[in-house]
């Protein structure tokens, strides 16, 4: 027996063949079919039916489109072979009126069966502030009564306002400023657009350790009004730091402003210690001290003397076991050793300071802090600490491995370790810990299991007993959860399948649209389904799906043995799911070879228009970009070429704050019409070529919105933008 084939026969069969043609209305729209066979001359009337029977697009702004879509229907008895539809002016000579509204580019079937209806797109576009008046007709010529419809299309231009906040310095200065002190600056904002500016705030996005927003501006700024800000510089060392200033317009940053500003020290004599303070390791009271240094060295610009080194607050806890002695001369760059020891004589958390004093006045401040032990123990260490487990589907298990280490100075004598009463039935003890000494540094490890039976959070401990003392114990910490799986579509029909062959391929997606990943136990058909069906790339038992993945199941049909219905279910079962089993209904019939019938189809498309503009940033050290886009260009012609494009190619820059901002920098290229270019590619290469010298603040989006709009579009750039195009 033969393989089966894929056949074209299946549940479109339709009892008659039928034309199909592109219709491109711009603005006229002729539906028909001239190698066509006449159809018989029928004595009932043509009709054309459309709803609405008027459109009102109300206030548009200039250059923005909307499209409204009307439902037309053959409500006579004739079958119709042409449809002529024409956009008219409804005042004579307004031809601008009319070629504001176009019927959009569809696909319709013809002839036009009595009854049978098609959406007809109408898109609306003003080119200036006026009212545009015209009406759409629908004429059958064939019928030789005139007009059979019309539409009444309504609509007018509106002004596009626009809001353009302006900052009255970039970047903003500060005056030098002592390091410790503050410095403010005022920045002025101006709204040069045609719209109220909503400021939502402002905010440091860069050298906020140093800048902050002292002032806010206010929340509005009308049309041409100006408000102010303040900014604040507060330096921490003698450097100069720069920064960026965002303003938030409606909710989103639209304008940045860079923000710098210079520090200096006022006193020349300046000490540093590195760590600026110390933490001194654990130790025990009454048992055992620890010591740890600190380098201080002269950062300032003159000699520091030191008059005196001694600790000044904690004298119970600390004390000095090396600095440097007093008159010592500490030059700019030279340093010197300060080491402290700690011998606690209390338990908890101890504090102090050590002071270096200088012949200067400049003191240097070094923070201390250490814990004390009440009395020597053993201690352990858990890693991780806490135990803690990502969100898991019910009915699933994660382990992790726990390592116990001894962090004291004494031996930990374990006698063994278990999970609290709180901890079953989530979490399981999966290797003992075994009993024995474990010396100081030594470790030991355990492993834990987490199967969360709710979808709730769990909670326990992990306990160790120790020979002598209490229990040292970490918390357990989980999530239980539910994934949550979805059959896309849940209904599948493969049509109608000829003796002999199979259908075309269809894809199902299953996909968890939960928090937490499911395990996929099964993946087939139900008990109850014909043999027909066919999963092409089955799913592997055990498969984990993750939140937010979807799977892709390929289902075909094949043919039964005799003309017939054929019917099953598509399921999948998994383990964490809130539905354990999710299903998907398959339909489809097998039909004989002699009832199969064969459509053919053929669309006529129009070739494609489109205009494509280049915004080029022309800033510092952009000149090797360029010359690739150059380089690369022509393999975006060649691609063009092949798809038979109509296009228009513009250049301009991202410099606005050039006179002629938004202008193209060259002629359109164009490969038709009158001013069709000769060599696109050559053309193209000395366009982009913009130089280096433009603004450093790049703003290519408003550089486009300049070239794309008012007055550009009908001055400069005049013969760029297409209305028919993309």
């Amino acid at each position: 027996m033969s393989a089966p084939q894929i056949c074209s026969a299946g549940a479109e069969n339709a009892m008659k063949q039928h034309r199909i043609l592109a219709l491109v209305v711009l603005p006229l729209l002729l539906v028909g079919c001239e190698a066509c066979e006449e159809e018989p001359n029928l004595t009932a009337s043509f009709a054309i039916c459309v709803h609405p029977e008027a459109v009102d697009f109300g206030a548009q702004p200039i250059r923005s489109a909307e499209t409204r879509t009307l439902v037309v229907s053959n409500c006579g008895q004739n079958i119709i072979d042409q449809l002529l539809v024409e956009v008219l002016p409804q005042e004579e000579g307004d031809t601008a009126a009319a070629a504001a509204y176009i019927a959009v580019a569809t696909e319709v079937a013809v002839p036009i069966e009595p009854g049978a209806r098609f959406d007809l797109p109408v898109r609306f576009r003003p080119r200036e502030q006026r009212a545009y008046l015209a009406r759409l007709s629908l004429e059958v010529p064939e019928s030789n009564e005139g007009e059979l419809a019309a539409v009444t299309l309504a609509g007018s231009g509106a002004p596009i306002e626009t809001c353009d906040i302006v900052p009255g310095s970039d970047p903003l200065v500060f005056a030098d400023t002592p390091v410790g002190d503050s410095e403010e600056a005022v920045l002025t904002l101006t709204n040069q657009g045609s719209a109220t500016c909503g400021l939502s705030g402002a905010r440091v996005v860069e050298g906020h350790d140093v800048f902050a927003v002292a002032e806010p501006p206010q929340a509005e700024l009308g049309a041409g009004a100006a408000a102010s800000m303040r900014v604040r510089f507060s330096p921490l060392d003698a450097v100069t730091s720069s920064g960026r200033l965002a303003l938030v317009l409606d909710g989103e940053v639209e304008i940045e402003v860079d923000l710098s500003g210079t520090g200096f020290w006022q006193t020349p004599c300046r000490l540093e210690a590195s760590p600026a303070g110390l933490v001194l390791p654990r130790a025990s009271l009454n048992h055992s001290t620890t010591s740890a240094s600190t380098v201080v060295s002269s950062v300032g610009v003159d000699v520091c003397t030191v008059a005196g080194v001694a600790v000044s607050a904690g004298g119970d806890d600390f004390s000095l076991l090396q600095a440097p002695a007093a008159s010592t001369a500490l030059a700019p760059g030279q340093s010197a050793v300060v080491e402290v020891q700690f011998a606690p004589a209390a338990a908890g958390n101890r504090t102090g300071a050590v002071t270096v004093s200088t012949a200067e006045g400049t003191p240097l401040l070094i923070p201390l802090t250490g814990f004390a032990d009440p009395t020597p123990a053993c201690a352990l260490q858990f890693d991780p600490t806490p135990i803690g487990f990502a969100s898991l589907a019910v009915g699933l298990a994660a382990e992790t491995d726990v390592t116990i280490t001894n962090v004291s100075s004494l031996d930990c004598n374990i006698t063994g370790a278990r999970l609290s009463d709180g901890s079953r039935p989530d979490f399981e003890l999966l290797v003992p810990v075994s009993a024995g000494t474990l010396l100081p540094g030594q470790s030991t490890s355990t492993r834990v299991r987490f199967t969360p039976v709710a979808a709730a959070p769990a909670v326990g401990q992990l306990l160790v007993a120790l020979a002598e003392g209490p229990e040292r114990s970490v918390e357990l910490i989980g999530f239980g959860d539910y994934a949550e799986l979805v059959l896309t579509p849940t209904l599948r029909f493969f049509g109608v399948v000829t003796e002999g062959c199979v259908s075309r391929t269809h894809d199902t997606l299953l996909t968890n649209v939960g928090a937490v990943a499911a395990r996929i136990d099964f993946a087939g058909f139900g008990p109850s389904s014909d043999p027909n069906f066919e999963i092409l790339a089955p799913i592997a038992t055990g498969t984990l799906i993750a939140a937010g993945q979807s799977i892709t199941m390929p289902l075909r049909m094949a043919a039964g043995p005799a003309p017939g219905v054929h019917a099953g279910t598509l399921e999948v079962m998994a383990t964490g799911a809130t539905d354990p089993r999710v299903r998907a209904q398959l339909f489809g019939s097998t039909e004989s070879v002699e009832d199969a019938r064969h459509i053919d189809v053929y669309v006529q498309r129009e070739r494609p228009t489109i205009d494509i503009l280049f915004v080029v940033d022309n800033s510092g050290s952009m000149q090797q970009e360029q010359q690739s886009l150059a380089q690369n260009f022509t393999a975006f012609i060649q691609f063009t070429s092949e798809l038979d494009i109509d296009y228009h190619i513009g250049v301009t820059t991202t410099d606005t704050a050039r006179s002629d901002a938004g202008a193209l920098v060259a002629p359109v290229i164009a490969n038709t019409g009158p001013g069709a270019t000769s060599d696109p590619i050559g053309e193209f290469i000395a366009a982009v070529n913009v130089g280096t010298n433009g603004s450093a603040t790049e703003k290519g989006l408003h550089a486009a919105v300049l070239a794309l709009t008012e007055p550009l579009v009908e001055t400069a750039n005049a013969g760029f933008l297409r209305d028919t195009a993309m």
